[in-house]
């Protein structure tokens, strides 16, 4: 239990499905705002009861990770720009929000229109993300190894290319990968004209054998 509600732990990983992570995500502050209408229809003088879902609801659907807001954020943008680069973007938007509501907090403070509440809000959200943070690299190595995982569970998934030179890293290479499809890496070496074609788990498996500053070249 936070401050802004809930966090439920789920043993798989809700990442690789955008519309389902949003889905989830979405759930918490519908539950939310679901109570607070229920409450202005029922039971309208019990104030704090109406305060506290309605700013749990609304606090919730922020674009800052580890909030649902964040989430879905990062589910929209992983079908274009794929898992890594989404969750690094959303993680620096996180912090920008934080400290916008920290900002907002003092401004507060200063007119005598808020209390301490806001800025308490704004540093325990600053420090959930830096957790979230701190926490990237092992997400993401996951997510990555459980794409196995989704190709047996779907059974079929649609193919996406990448044409890369040799001297380009496998963390550059996996930084591409989104979720939902299998991804064919075409690997071109300077000064010839043939292709040699790498599968999402040769990337994988010499990315954690070798680590990401290996050039993807060198498996060819």
């Amino acid at each position: 239990i936070f401050p802004f509600g809930g966090v439920a732990r789920i043993a798989g990983v809700l990442e690789h499905s955008p519309p389902a992570e949003i889905a989830v995500s979405l759930a918490g502050p519908a539950c939310n705002l679901l109570l607070y209408g229920l409450g202005l229809l029922f039971w309208p003088h019990f104030e704090l009861f109406l305060q506290a879902n309605l700013m749990l609801g609304l606090f919730n659907l922020v674009p800052a990770l580890p909030l649902d807001g964040g989430r879905v954020c990062r589910a929209v943008l992983a079908r274009r720009w794929g898992f890594y680069r989404a969750t690094d973007g959303v993680l620096k938007l996180s912090k920008g929000m934080a400290a916008a509501v920290a900002v907002w907090g003092l401004l507060g403070l200063f007119l005598g229109t808020s209390n301490l509440h806001t800025l308490f809000m704004a540093a325990f959200l600053y420090g959930a993300v830096l957790k979230e943070e701190g926490q990237f690299t092992y997400l993401f190595l996951r997510y990555l190894l459980r794409k196995g995982e989704e190709l047996k569970r779907q059974g079929v998934l649609p193919v996406k290319p990448y044409v890369t030179a040799g001297h380009i890293t496998l963390g550059e290479v996996a930084a591409k990968l989104t979720p939902g499809y299998y991804h064919l890496i075409l690997v071109m070496e300077k000064g010839s004209r043939d292709w040699h074609v790498l599968s999402e788990h040769q990337v994988v498996q010499a990315l954690l054998e070798h680590g990401k500053s290996y050039p993807v070249g060198k498996l060819v």
